[in-house]
């Protein structure tokens, strides 16, 4: 006679019978037997494989972030990057030359004339453009950025920045000069306003023409805008790229013509230019935009002219040391500013 099966538990052959081995044998002869208790004990926590655990070198923050390579890579990259924005600097002040071609035209550095200011306007522009073109492709070239980037916008906030950066320039080169005297390295002249007098309209658009479309805006673009936005996003911080950019600014004034003779000449006519390298690169930093390096830049050749009407101390070797000097010395609190924001990226 057949037993009736019980309608709750499912047909079973004998080699399906279920173990009715307590659990607390079952572990020991499986501790005997050298298998593990239990599977998930015996694998514990799991191990993430080279999938789940990138290394940082196959991280995609490694090309967000450059400056997770080595040193010398990073900085051999740098400095590759800050001798091409220098030579795009000289190829850009070499824009106009095309317009010495021209039989009859005047020459821009050939005195103030109505002539000549129109020619030194012609020239500025063809520079500026020149800047604007190499910025263009540089940026191409390097970590694709862009020439907005690089600081060529025109907020109305950074223009104000501009022109009053314009005025500090301007105060602190005709401040610096004078500062000579009372050091006792400088001589105070004293110019007879009436010969310029006549000349004042072609001498304003002569010199802001020069300090502003020929050297303060292509200059400042290539060295301020593109080379430290670059360095910046190398992984470089703030005042360090202001004082790299800085350098490679200074040291094409080795081949500047302003009267230098001796070494020494040739030496200190490289402070200034560092001096307001720095201030500018420092204030385009902390009111993020280009303009007030350019302002800075601008206002630096704007104060020139002014020596033409205005008591002024005679240039030379000793206060081209002063000047530079006191431009770094001025620095130093907009330095300190940039260093407390912590900004990771230069944003112009």
């Amino acid at each position: 006679m057949n037993p009736t099966p019980n309608p709750t538990m499912p047909d079973q052959t004998p080699d399906e019978t279920p173990d009715q081995t307590p659990v607390g044998e079952r572990a020991a002869d499986a501790t005997v037997a050298g298998q593990p208790a239990s599977n998930e004990r015996a694998a514990g926590p799991t191990s993430p494989g080279p999938e789940t655990n990138p290394s940082p070198e196959n991280s995609p923050a490694s090309e967000i972030h450059p400056s997770r390579e080595s040193t010398r890579d990073s900085w051999l990259r740098r400095i590759g990057i800050g001798l091409t924005a220098t030579v795009a600097m000289l190829v850009a002040a070499f824009g106009s030359l095309p317009m010495l071609l021209i039989p009859g035209l005047p020459v821009p550095n050939s005195g103030v004339t109505p002539a000549t200011a129109a020619t030194m306007t012609i020239a500025g522009i063809l520079n500026s453009l020149v800047a604007l073109g190499l910025v263009w492709l540089l940026t191409k070239l390097w970590r694709r950025d862009s020439v907005a980037g690089a600081g060529f916008r025109f907020p109305a906030r950074g223009l104000a920045y501009g022109l009053l950066a314009t005025v500090i320039g301007i105060a602190v080169t005709m401040a610096g000069r004078m500062l000579a005297v009372p050091l006792g390295v400088g001589e105070q002249v004293t110019p007879d306003p009436g010969q310029v007098m006549p000349a004042l309209v072609p001498l304003i658009i002569w010199t802001l023409s020069r300090a502003l479309l020929l050297q303060g805006f292509p200059e400042e673009l290539l060295l301020r805008g593109f080379l430290m936005r670059q360095l910046s996003l190398g992984g470089l911080r703030p005042v360090p790229t202001i004082a790299v950019s800085s350098v490679f600014f200074m040291v094409p004034h080795l081949l500047s013509s302003g009267g230098q003779v001796t070494v020494a000449d040739h030496l200190a006519y490289l402070l200034p230019p560092l001096g307001f390298a720095v201030l500018g690169g420092a204030l385009a930093c902390l009111w993020r935009s280009l303009w007030p390096a350019v302002g800075i830049h601008t206002g630096f050749h704007l104060a020139s002219p002014l020596t033409e009407l205005l008591p002024v101390v005679r240039t030379g070797a000793a206060t081209d040391v002063v000047l530079g000097l006191f431009y770094l010395l001025v620095s130093i609190p907009v330095l300190v500013a940039v260093a407390r924001r912590k900004d990771a990226v230069v944003e112009l």
